[in-house]
């Protein structure tokens, strides 16, 4: 909720205000008091606008209903309420119920008040939310595609390997004699498992590689990350000492809650980052172990 305060809007109250009086007629004098009765309790008048079409209710009361049944109140309606002085409950649900606002409304003078109910800006943040949930939805599939297509690669690869290397073994196998076949055979075996050994430990480095480099990018982004969400969250912390300076408690309440949201995007992407130089750091030991294998 926001009092509207721009000269556009408080030109249209100016107009909705005079649109019933008659030209420049006299203001009609107030009835006088009749002795001994109350003064009638002092009113103001909300005029209420919507941002997006909603059931909005005043007290507990719908604003509009027909045979008893709430009716939504349209983006371009402006819709009058006479209201005693004090703290009345305004209440927004958009008309498939997904969304919904409440607001505690001060009215303490007399006179007209315009209030907007910003409904349009709760259900903006939840289509986007929806959204993003969906798009890393399809990135994680993605994702989980390319790894099973890598894996079929790399399994066929290791067969085709295979095969080639029992087809040079029986070749060799069977030129030499039997004494010579067996030796050369033992020996053949065991410059298999060396080979082997060394092809998978050659695959896991250039892996361990690959990984680090793609984990250095993504903690450097996070990094990245934090450092901008720490500094937007200290530009609307300023934001927000200048509104509660103008006296705008509102609006530096908006801002504290931007600011919020920015710290806590800082501290997921720290946190991100931590995780990634972390696991970088234990990749490190890894690399460094299977070099030490190499050259024995």
């Amino acid at each position: 909720m926001r009092v509207i305060d721009k000269l556009g809007f408080v030109a249209l109250l100016i107009v909705t205000a005079t649109a019933s009086l008659p030209g420049q007629a006299p203001k009609a004098k107030s009835p006088p008091r009749t002795a001994g009765k109350p003064a009638p309790a002092p009113t103001a008048t909300l005029l209420l606008k919507t941002d997006h079409a909603a059931i909005i209710s005043l007290d507990g009361e719908p604003l509009r209903q027909k045979d008893g049944k709430a009716l939504p109140l349209e983006p371009d309606e402006i819709v009058r309420r006479t209201v005693p002085l004090g703290e009345h409950i305004l209440e927004a649900v958009s008309v498939d119920g997904l969304d919904k606002w409440r607001e505690i409304l001060d009215v303490d003078k007399t006179g007209q008040r315009a209030v907007i109910v910003e409904l349009g800006i709760i259900r903006d943040a939840r289509l986007a939310k929806v959204e993003r949930a969906q798009q890393e939805e399809q990135r994680e599939a993605a994702r989980v595609l390319r790894e099973n297509d890598l894996r079929a690669q790399d399994e066929r690869r290791e067969q085709e390997r295979r095969a080639d290397q029992q087809r040079r073994d029986t070749a060799a196998a069977a030129a030499a004699a039997e004494n010579q076949r067996r030796a050369d055979q033992d020996r053949q075996i065991e410059d298999a498992r060396r080979e082997r050994e060394a092809d998978a430990r050659d695959r896991r480095m250039s892996s361990i590689r690959s990984e680090m480099n793609r984990l250095t990018v993504t903690a450097t982004l996070a990094e990245s990350t934090a450092s901008l969400a720490r500094q937007n969250a200290q530009r609307k912390d300023e934001s927000a000492r200048q509104a509660e300076a103008r006296g705008n408690a509102a609006e530096a309440a908006q801002w504290r809650r931007l600011a919020s949201s920015d710290r806590e995007q800082e501290r997921r992407s720290a946190d991100q980052a931590n995780r990634e130089r972390s696991r970088i750091s234990e990749l490190r030991r890894e690399l460094d172990q299977l070099s030490r294998e190499s050259f024995r």
